[in-house]
């Protein structure tokens, strides 16, 4: 039975409540997170909305993800396939999230069926919206599988000091493309075997015309397209360090400037930081992305690289 139409009161709620869920689950406070959904799901519940509640479940598991509660969030998306239709969005996008589940735990076998089960589902009607999501699904896909085997694969000295140093010679010698090739030759043969593995995995249940949205092999074999995909796999836990206006480095970069910040090799500790945080113990790709981070300035990287969520540009109505 379909539930009855939003009240004026239901909908001025959730305007003010779900933009901060998603302003939780972009940093991954899953804390946060848990009592803007409670507060939600007190909102939609007693009407029978739970399509639109599932929707909102998604920002609450992909913020225990990024949180690091892994089996946290896979059975909190398991959960959410199980409730919702199989021909509807949320089913897609909550098995896309269970996939990178696994893949940030470099379990490929387990998420194998869910990306081809994603690639093959025709749940978005229209072609441009496919093309789409087929593209942000894949990148997806192998970033976090890059990601995944990227984690404790070194562990090399991460001296903030001698990080920043580096960077800054990178900085004075090479430009943006130079750096990410630099970042792409520092990836571990098998990171990147594993990288070819997900786009053969991803595109084998593509059509023809469908595999031709996205890139081919060759172009994802070049050194600076690797340090793209990188720079971008990174992109969540670096945002989360650099860009939150309540941190240190933040408040110095814009109040003091950006000699202020290397002088006192802000950028380098909070750049080695968040390598360790997620087991990324190799010295070069730090300094590839601190000297990325520079070149660019904090306020270019914070709107040019600020994460998204799957479904960031859907809304219920």
């Amino acid at each position: 039975m379909k539930p009855p139409k939003l009240t004026a009161d239901q909908l001025r709620t959730l305007h003010e409540l779900e933009p901060l869920l998603r302003q939780a689950a972009l940093s991954g406070n899953y804390e946060a997170a848990q009592q803007h959904a409670l507060d939600i799901q007190k909102v939609l519940r007693p009407t029978g909305h739970e399509t639109r509640l599932m929707q909102v479940k998604l920002w609450l598991f992909e913020a225990a993800m990024d949180a690091g509660r892994l089996e946290v969030a896979a059975a909190g998306f398991v959960g959410i396939s199980k409730k919702v239709a199989k021909s509807s969005r949320t089913y897609l996008e909550a098995i896309t999230l269970l996939a990178i589940c696994h893949l940030r735990q470099k379990q490929l076998g387990e998420a194998a069926p869910f990306i081809a089960e994603v690639l093959r589902r025709r749940n978005i009607r229209s072609e441009s919206g496919r093309r789409s999501f087929l593209r942000r699904a894949v990148a997806r896909f192998e970033e976090e599988g890059l990601l995944g085997a990227l984690t404790a694969r070194n562990s090399d000295s991460l001296d903030p000091e001698d990080i920043q140093a580096l960077a800054a010679d990178l900085v004075r010698t090479k430009n943006e493309d130079e750096i990410l090739f630099e970042m792409g030759d520092s990836l571990p043969p098998e990171s990147v075997a594993f990288l070819l593995k997900i786009d053969v995995m991803a595109k084998r249940g593509l059509t023809r015309k469908e595999v031709l949205y996205l890139p081919g092999e060759a172009q994802i074999m070049e050194k600076a397209e690797l340090g793209r995909t990188a720079f971008r796999s990174f992109k969540r836990v670096l945002w989360n360090s650099l860009c939150d206006p309540e941190s240190d480095i933040y408040k110095a970069w814009f109040s003091s400037g950006l000699n202020f910040v290397l002088e006192k090799r802000y950028l380098g500790a909070a750049i080695a930081a968040a390598f360790l945080n997620i087991g990324v113990g190799i010295k070069a790709l730090a300094v590839s992305a601190t000297a990325l981070v520079m070149k660019f300035g904090i306020e270019v990287y914070c709107e040019r690289f600020k994460p998204d969520l799957l479904m960031e540009n859907r809304r219920a109505s």
